[in-house]
């Protein structure tokens, strides 16, 4: 193997393992919400911390305790649309691209007069928790904007993720999100694919 697509193997591997055990940045990220005057909930699965949320799954899809409680005492009597943002594999892509996306998709829903609930931030998070946010936010729908599992390509992209109806058991349906770093690699993405698992 050439030496020059050795080491490029092995710097892209590095950065996937890094963005896999990166932390959200959640001080700033909260800070940088408020811009949206929207209340903002800070949640956290089960997981205690990364290492456990990598080898126990099912810890990552379910409400910590408090979490849950917090959600309870405080969310509204209803709302059209829940958005979560989740670190799930990758932190960095949350990190990166959570505030440029919502300055789009916030404006855009409430001009179409969707009543948001709260802004969700989801530490030790997989897909799953947005069903029991969802459904404790009272919303219509829920949309979880989640790190994906870092590839070789890259390290930072992530999946907006959607129950049909928030609830347990609820079926999903998601399309990848292409960051800066995968379009310069990918001019034209492939185009996004709805599936229900």
């Amino acid at each position: 193997m050439p030496l020059r697509e050795l080491l490029a193997f092995r710097l892209a591997h590095a950065h996937a393992r890094d963005a896999v055990y990166s932390l959200l940045e959640t001080e700033r990220l909260l800070g940088e919400l408020e811009e949206f005057k929207l209340p903002v909930y800070h949640v956290r699965s089960q997981a205690e911390n990364r290492s456990q949320y990598l080898q126990r799954p099912d810890l990552g899809r379910t409400l910590h305790e408090d979490s849950s409680l917090a959600l309870q005492d405080s969310a509204p009597a209803s709302s059209d649309v829940a958005l979560v943002l989740a670190d799930g594999l990758s932190a960095t892509a949350l990190n990166q691209h959570a505030l440029p996306l919502l300055r789009l998709l916030v404006p855009r829903l409430q001009q179409a007069s969707f009543q948001l609930a709260p802004l969700t931030v989801a530490e030790q998070a997989r897909v799953a928790l947005s069903d029991e946010i969802g459904a404790a936010l009272h919303a219509q729908l829920v949309l979880i904007l989640i790190g994906e599992r870092p590839g070789l390509s890259s390290p930072d992209s992530w999946v907006p993720t959607s129950p049909m109806v928030p609830g347990p058991a609820s079926p999903m349906m998601h399309a990848t999100a292409f960051p800066t770093s995968a379009r310069k690699a990918y001019p034209t993405p492939p185009r996004p694919k709805s599936c229900f698992y």
